[in-house]
């Protein structure tokens, strides 16, 4: 999704409290998805790597929810010209398994959109992918993480829940995930989330 719209404007916003918490699929445990950050690696994504990742966008589901073929050149080409904005390739054992594209904001704060290779879904891969972003050293300094997932996107939703990211808030068709980095370092079982205070003020020191 396009953060500038989700964040630029005021929204309704409703507290996610209000809805179901997501919980993560069964069968993926926390040791498991870190075992699985322990193996993974985030580098630039290079666009001579765009043919690499492009039949990833042929997935139905990848077109329905993030777009198609177009959106990694598309994200690299917003990268080259926008500081703060950069393209992730994650890989697993030193194979391709997925992408990230992010955006450090102000406030110490940083968005992002992840796409994973179908074939490596339900295996605790995305999941690994964005407990791995807070040793990026591309984030470093970060503090709080944002992504706005679509409503009906469950597969997207059990996959933030499983990183550790909570429900914050609803912004039009959209649940915002954070995830602070106290709470990453506490592990899976701590609680609260210093997003949830900062949220409010976050639109308008987006850009």
């Amino acid at each position: 999704m396009d953060f500038a719209d989700l964040w630029s404007e005021p929204h309704d916003v409703t507290r996610a409290g209000a809805r179901r918490r997501v919980r993560p699929a069964r069968g993926l445990r926390y040791g498991a998805v870190v075992t699985v950050a322990q193996r993974l690696e985030l580098r630039l994504l290079q666009a001579r790597e765009l043919d690499c990742v492009a039949g990833w966008f042929d997935d139905e589901s990848t077109r329905m929810w993030v777009g198609g073929r177009e959106w990694a050149a598309r994200a690299l080409s917003l990268a080259a010209r926008l500081e703060g904005r950069f393209v992730l390739l994650a890989l697993l054992d030193g194979e391709p398994v997925g992408v990230l594209e992010v955006e450090r904001r102000a406030e110490r704060r940083a968005t992002f959109t992840v796409v994973v290779a179908s074939a490596r879904r339900g295996r605790g891969v995305g999941a690994a992918m964005l407990r791995a972003l807070f040793d990026c050293p591309q984030l470093a300094g970060v503090r709080e993480l944002f992504s706005g997932v679509e409503q009906g996107n469950l597969a997207s939703e059990r996959m933030h829940a499983k990183a550790g990211f909570a429900e914050l808030a609803f912004a039009g068709s959209h649940t915002v995930f954070a995830l602070d980095r106290e709470r990453f370092e506490r592990g899976p079982t701590a609680r609260g989330n210093r997003c949830a205070s900062a949220y409010r003020g976050f639109g308008t020191n987006s850009r």
